[in-house]
């Protein structure tokens, strides 16, 4: 709808498009395109905009509105006078629509293109929740469920269009400036591009936002991340490893980081751009727009790359290691962190999805020991969580519970809920394995 490249050199030079309509009128009236008379036929015609928009708002019972109402009638007429004016492909045009036509008949030719943009939105917004990528990741959801259906009906409720600042709970890959309802379209057209990506991909997506969750020390329910960003980035990294799937250890980061940091930033860009290509041939989606949306989106995890020297860590989300669940010494969650892995287990209503919640967020016993007294395990699901620790971390439980030994029984002193279900858990146990658990305890204990 702008195309600025054309303004060098002309008469037209220095137009604010922030204020089109005005900066338009007075670039034009200093280049001596437009004469007074052009110029006051002009406000009167705005003038004119304004006192049947009061007359509307008032019913015709009066001339007057507030200041601060007049004010935002002027600016949402001025908002569609613009939209209309920039929708010509340069500024001589919108010029020679300026003098043809009367600021009502722009007005409604601003209104008329506003009205096709919600249309648009519409019928995107049905595409983007019909294939709605299938993740716990809240900000995504109420973007799809809450934010842009609002949006929408705040625009069908107005009584006249106008500009607004768009703001969202999900971050897309590609970066949107624009404002309004072309906000909200833009928006709209990028996450149907992100969903028919993501769609293919679906049985990694779980799991990658999980671990990037994990190693940026939030729940996946509140990672403030792009989907379809994490997942493209890890596909490219394992192409460079040969390979077509999303995985990648920690050790193929370190390998992959060691190829990358003595590289030139145009070969690593090259590295990556070309993996994208390989990506785009391998899925074939024969859509045109999608293919340009991964190549871009490889060109700017490519600068992000080079940025950082070739370094991955920030981006690259890596499985977890096959190490001991705990360390005696093993590093705290913050509380904000903490509150929310917390939240993340209350909220789920499956055990073993639970206990791996915990395996993956917490490397400290203190932690470990504050969640399962903090009230969000229940019942026969502790039996589920702590069969899925080794047996290290569970003599290390079993240290932390005031106990007495009676006919080779664990009976706790303390009424903690945790503590009676870990010792009716233990005590289910094959004798090697209680015994095996309650001598590491004693030689972790020192």
């Amino acid at each position: 709808m702008e195309n600025r490249s054309l303004l060098s050199g002309t008469p037209l030079d220095g137009i604010d498009y922030g204020v089109y309509t005005a900066s338009l009128m007075r670039r034009a009236a200093d280049a001596g395109l437009l004469d007074e008379r052009a110029l006051a036929a002009m406000q009167e015609g705005l003038l004119g905009l304004l006192r049947s928009q009061i007359e509307e708002i008032t019913r015709g019972e009066s001339s007057s509105v507030p200041a601060e109402t007049a004010d935002q009638l002027m600016d949402d007429i001025g908002y569609c006078i613009d939209v209309a004016l920039k929708h010509a492909p340069t500024p001589q045009e919108s010029l020679a629509l300026l003098r043809e036509h009367s600021m009502d008949a722009l007005y409604r030719m601003g209104t008329g293109l506003l009205d096709r943009e919600e249309r648009a939105c519409e019928g995107l917004l049905s595409r983007v929740r019909a294939t709605r990528t299938p993740t716990v990741n809240e900000g995504y959801r109420i973007l799809l469920d809450v934010t842009f259906p609002q949006y929408l009906r705040d625009w069908k409720v107005r009584r006249h269009p106008g500009d607004f600042v768009v703001l969202t709970e999900y971050p897309l890959a590609r970066e949107v400036s624009a404002s309004g309802i072309f906000g909200v379209r833009e928006r709209l057209e990028s996450l149907a591009l992100e969903n028919r990506f993501c769609g293919r991909f679906a049985p990694v997506l779980d799991g990658l936002l999980r671990g990037w969750a994990r190693q940026n020390r939030t729940s996946p329910a509140e990672a403030y991340v792009n989907l379809f960003t994490i997942t493209l980035q890890n596909l490219l990294l394992a192409r460079l490893l040969g390979r077509e799937d999303a995985a990648l250890g920690a050790g193929e980061r370190a390998g992959l980081e060691e190829r990358l940091r003595p590289l030139a930033p145009e070969q690593r860009a090259a590295l990556l751009l070309r993996a994208a290509e390989g990506l785009i041939d391998s899925c074939a989606f024969e859509n045109a727009r999608l293919n340009d949306y991964i190549r871009e989106g490889a060109a700017r995890f490519a600068g992000e790359v080079n940025r950082a020297g070739g370094a991955l860590t920030p981006f690259a989300v890596v499985a977890e290691e096959d190490a001991p669940l705990l360390f005696i010494d093993g590093e705290r969650l913050g509380n904000d962190a903490f509150s929310a892995v917390a939240d993340e287990v209350l909220l789920c209503d499956d055990a073993a999805r639970k206990a791996q919640i915990i395996r993956e967020e917490l490397r400290s016993l203190d932690d470990l020991c504050d969640l399962l007294g903090a009230g969000c395990v229940y019942d026969d699901e502790y039996a589920e969580i702590f069969s899925s620790f080794d047996e290290a971390t569970a003599a290390l439980l079993l240290g932390r519970i005031r106990a007495v030994w009676e006919e080779g029984a664990l009976r706790p002193l303390d009424e903690i809920e945790w503590q009676e279900a870990f010792a009716n858990w233990f005590n289910r146990l094959g004798a090697d394995c209680r015994e095996r658990i309650r001598t590491l305890s004693k030689t972790l204990a020192g």
